[in-house]
C-alpha cells in the first residue's frame, strides 16, 4: 500500500516536472523571439506586432473622441497643434507625418499618446502646466512612450503573465 502510494507520488512529481520544463523551454523561446531594441538602445521584450498595436491605438483614440467632449476653441487647438507638431518635426523622416492631435475638454492634469499616431491632451492639463515649453515637455515625454514602443512592452508582458496563470492553473 505504502509503496502505490509513493509510485504516485513520484508519477505526479515527474509530471509536474515535465510541466515546467515545458513552461520554461517556452518562455526561453518568447524571450529569445520577442527580444528588440528600443531606439533609446535599451533591450526590450516584445511579442505584439506594431501593426497590431497601431490600429488597437486608433480604435481607442476614436472610442475617446466619441466618448469625451474634443474641445472646439480654435485657439487652444492651435496652440496644443503648433507646440506637438515642433516636435514631431524632430523625428526621424519616416515617423514626422500622419499624427493627430486632439484637445480633450476634461479637468484631469493628463495627456497621451497612442501607438497609431494619436496625441490627446486634457484641458486640466492646460490648466496645469504655466507656460508653452512645460506643455512640450508633456507631450515630448507622451511621444517617446509611442517611439520607446513601451506599450509593445506592456502587451508581451500581459501576455506572458497571462501565460504563466494558465500554468498555474
Amino acid at each position: 500500500m505504502v509503496c502505490n502510494v509513493m509510485q504516485k507520488t513520484v508519477r505526479a512529481i515527474q509530471k509536474e516536472y515535465c510541466v515546467m520544463q515545458a513552461v520554461v523551454g517556452l518562455l526561453l523561446a518568447l524571450f529569445m523571439v520577442g527580444c528588440a531594441t528600443s531606439p533609446t538602445g535599451r533591450n526590450q521584450f516584445i511579442m505584439v506586432d506594431d501593426a497590431q498595436l497601431d490600429a488597437q491605438g486608433k480604435q481607442v483614440f476614436m472610442q475617446m473622441k466619441q466618448q469625451q467632449p474634443v474641445l472646439s476653441d480654435p485657439v487652444v487647438n492651435q496652440r496644443v497643434n503648433c507646440i506637438a507638431h515642433a516636435l514631431l518635426s524632430q523625428l526621424p523622416q519616416g515617423l514626422r507625418d500622419g499624427w493627430e492631435v486632439r484637445v480633450f475638454n476634461d479637468d484631469t492634469p493628463n495627456a497621451f499618446a497612442l501607438p497609431g499616431r494619436k496625441i490627446g491632451v486634457f484641458t486640466g492639463m492646460l490648466k496645469l502646466v504655466q507656460n508653452d515649453a512645460q506643455l512640450a515637455a508633456v507631450i515630448g515625454h507622451e511621444i517617446a512612450h509611442v517611439q520607446a514602443r513601451h506599450s509593445g512592452e506592456r502587451a508581451s508582458m500581459g501576455m506572458v503573465s497571462q501565460l504563466g496563470q494558465g500554468v498555474a492553473e
